[in-house]
């Protein structure tokens, strides 16, 4: 994705819970060329950082292409993240960059 589409402006991340099982989520935001990128991360053993680190080659769980005239709209809606707006932990936040990127886990579930 990063070689295609270079990096994104936003970023929203939180965790998943499902069915027994547990991730971290994020999905990066290309809000000017109408892109959303998904990466999902299993947590780490207990006791270990709380963080995921991103990567060139990390590889994407799903990548969703929208009409960037549209962004405001679809983003107040479930289309380009997963989860009610209302309901969503935390905020869009600029790119730090590739990297370690902290996460607290529990964030949703």
């Amino acid at each position: 994705a990063f070689g295609r589409f270079g990096e994104p402006e936003l970023m929203w991340m939180h965790t998943e819970k499902a069915e027994g099982h547990e991730w971290v989520e994020v999905t990066l935001l290309y809000s000017s060329v109408g892109i959303v990128v998904e990466v999902d991360f299993d947590f780490p053993a207990e006791g270990a950082s709380n963080y995921v680190e991103i990567r060139e080659k990390t590889p994407v769980w799903r990548v969703t292409y929208f009409d960037p005239d549209r962004f405001q709209g679809l983003l107040d809606s479930e289309i380009l993240i997963n989860e009610r707006p209302l309901n969503r932990p935390g905020d869009l936040v600029p790119w730090p960059g590739l990297g370690a990127i902290h996460y607290t886990r529990g964030q949703s579930e």
